[in-house]
């Protein structure tokens, strides 16, 4: 249904071409790709927004201008509906949007209309860019940025987030994860540049329901998460490499569900600790780099399936990270590399009752005092542990 209706929608913008070729020069290349736009005609928002409301103009494109130092509050249960084409600036660095008490977001832009050399066509004055823009000033962290605090889903599809992110706890889109507050993002075909901070932070049990072909550029951190659980989305079609730090940062890695978690296009980071709670099951596939930092260390009460898995350092780092403690059964980790660990002597702890099997997974480069297992003598078939592979130190 939403490819039907994407379709749909790029006939009606490229119908634009004929419309606007009525006393206009023919289509010309855009070489112009920073997205951010000159004010032109702006009509001016007040916050709040109470009730629904649609911006933008059919078919079109249509300019607004918040000049707002606080954010522009959308809330009482409205809908504000953004038409594609649309470009909504925001000029004080206080500035931003804010969805809460139970208020959504319908922002669905269209693609952009390429010529052959991969430039925005444009038909005199005007691009052929059916995507939504959100934008500031021209520098980094320029606006607060767009901020989701209610459980109300909300939906972002082609639409473009610049220079925003000004907030250090948060991020250019931040989505809130407490109590009623809960939040779930559509974001598909997005691009987040220019975040001072971070690209895109989901607090607490946030939830990310879809998220594939974005791009997050030019930001410190691309993304920020509270649980692992928040990634189950990501299907590594999103582009998350040219940031400053290349990594996706897992701040607490409590798993209280069943949960597959495939790889991005940077590795996954873990802050502290990931805690697989019993009775749950961590899938994880091929191609997942896990990065630990000095303190973090994996206790698996429940169980881990892990295949075409990296648990390392971060690159450049020479300290050691922690452990992997086994206190469940029936645990795999097959063609996997364990390495930099041992921080905390034994590397690997498997308690009386846990099973695990390692299949051709190497174990190398721990630290030198740190002891391989808690079995003697490592590797063994003991204790439900069956392993076959490579240790070496």
């Amino acid at each position: 249904m939403k490819n039907t209706i994407r379709f749909f929608g790029i006939i009606a913008l490229a119908a634009l071409i004929g419309f606007s070729m009525a006393g206009c020069s023919s289509p010309t290349s855009n070489d112009d790709n920073s997205g951010v736009q000159p004010a032109g005609d702006e009509e001016v928002l007040t916050s709040p927004i109470s009730s629904s409301r649609t911006l933008g103009i059919p078919y079109g494109q249509k300019n607004y201008v918040y000049n707002g130092s606080t954010m522009l509050h959308v809330n009482n249960n409205a809908v504000l509906t953004i038409l594609p084409g649309t470009t909504i600036r925001f000029s004080n660095a206080g500035g931003g949007i804010e969805f809460d008490d139970s208020a959504s977001l319908v922002a669905a832009g269209l693609p952009k209309l390429l010529d052959i050399h991969g430039n925005v066509i444009k038909v005199g004055n005007v691009e052929l860019d059916g995507h939504i823009k959100f934008i500031g000033g021209n520098s980094k962290g320029s606006w607060v940025g767009v901020w989701i605090e209610d459980s109300v889903p909300q939906t972002m599809e082609y639409v473009d987030i610049l220079n925003a992110g000004n907030d250090s706890a948060k991020g250019a889109v931040w989505l809130s994860g407490d109590g009623a507050g809960v939040s779930t993002l559509s974001m598909d075909y997005c691009t987040i540049d220019g975040a001072k901070y971070y690209g895109l932070c989901a607090q607490g049990d946030a939830t990310i329901s879809s998220f594939s072909n974005n791009k997050i550029s030019n930001c410190n951190i691309p993304v920020i998460v509270d649980r692992p659980a928040t990634l189950v989305q990501f299907d590594g079609t999103s582009d998350l490499t040219v940031n400053t730090q290349k990594y996706v940062l897992v701040n607490n890695g409590i798993i209280y569900s069943n949960m597959t978690l495939n790889a991005a296009t940077v590795p996954y980071q873990l802050h502290d600790h990931l805690n697989i709670n019993v009775g749950y099951t961590l899938t994880v596939n091929s191609g997942v780099t896990f990065w630990l930092e000095s303190a973090a260390y994996i206790f698996v009460g429940g169980t881990i399936n892990a295949t075409g898995v990296t648990f390392t350092r971060p690159t450049g780092s020479t300290f050691y990270w922690g452990y992997i403690t086994f206190n469940g059964n029936g645990n795999t980790l097959t063609n996997c590399t364990i390495e930099y660990g041992g921080s905390s002597s034994p590397l690997l702890n498997f308690y009386s009752y846990s099973g695990a099997t390692f299949t051709n997974t190497t174990v190398r480069n721990l630290n030198p005092t740190a002891a391989i297992t808690n079995i003697t003598p490592p590797p063994a078939i003991t204790s439900g542990v069956a392993y076959t592979g490579t240790i070496t130190n």
